[in-house]
């Protein structure tokens, strides 16, 4: 498509549909290069731990008799 200043005046609903395509544009670029990497380097870290086992730690003085 063809970008002019007579297309922007004879279609007013035009600049808000470049707009939103922009943002839209922006959003998924974000995500490309931000998002989706920290999610893939959280996964790896988690995926890697050992399970935890849950046990209840008890204080010094409990176990003195």
């Amino acid at each position: 498509m063809r970008l002019t200043y007579e297309a922007l005046v004879a279609d007013p609903k035009l600049m808000d549909q470049l707009l939103a395509k922009a943002r839209r544009e922006r959003a998924q670029a974000a995500h490309r290069f931000l998002i989706a990497p920290l999610v893939r380097l959280f996964a790896r870290l988690f995926e890697h731990q050992p399970p935890q086992r849950y046990t209840r730690m008890l204080h010094r003085s409990a176990s003195c008799g």
